[in-house]
């Protein structure tokens, strides 16, 4: 329990200074415990940082594989948007999370930088595979064009990123008016349309 205190206590405080900011003082203030009792958990401020980072990477990772798997959803118009949808969601109710990733990854520290890009690059993988299984039956099912899979996922995950970042600076009315936006010309843009004709 002390373990998952002092964790909450350090994303809030990481997402509200970054890593620099951020000191074990603070924290341990927060839960109600002295400093060093922090080390019977986390050997050391950047044991704690690493932990919180690749536990909310694994999170986030989960949420958009676990939607990319909802079968009961047809066609890859509606399978892809409700991806985005989702982790717009996510975002919105998750947002002392959202605001640790956006700032330790735009602002990660140099000397965890090479780590932290590292994991980040094994969760993606693990998000790439999932999307290509939907852009591979959009294909067959002649919804989307033919292009390269690895295309496809790398203009998706743009969008992603851009609207990840847009959770940030805007509330959902304006979240949702920009990704209806974006959507509208990201679909034409990728879209089969002669087939559809």
């Amino acid at each position: 329990m002390t373990k998952e205190k002092i964790k909450q206590a350090a994303l809030v405080a990481f997402a509200k200074g970054g890593y620099e900011g951020m000191s074990l003082a603070e924290v341990a203030s927060a839960v109600g415990i002295k400093t060093p009792s922090i080390y019977a958990f986390f050997k050391s401020k950047q044991d704690l940082f690493m932990t919180i980072y690749h536990e909310l990477l694994d999170e986030h990772a989960a949420q958009l594989v676990q939607q990319t798997n909802v079968m009961e959803i047809e066609g890859s118009e509606q399978r892809l948007r409700k991806v985005v949808e989702a982790m717009i969601d996510y975002h919105l109710r998750e947002q002392t999370k959202t605001e640790f990733l956006t700032r330790v990854n735009l602002f990660p520290p140099d000397f965890l930088k090479d780590e932290m890009r590292s994991r980040f690059a094994q969760n993606e993988q693990q998000i790439r595979s999932s999307l290509v299984a939907i852009f591979s039956e959009g294909i067959e099912q002649g919804d989307i064009r033919s292009e390269p899979l690895h295309e496809l996922v790398d203009s998706f995950l743009c969008l992603l990123d851009g609207l990840f970042l847009q959770t940030f600076y805007y509330n959902k009315e304006k979240l949702e008016t920009s990704f209806f936006h974006a959507w509208k010309f990201y679909w034409q843009g990728i879209s089969n349309r002669t087939a559809n004709c």
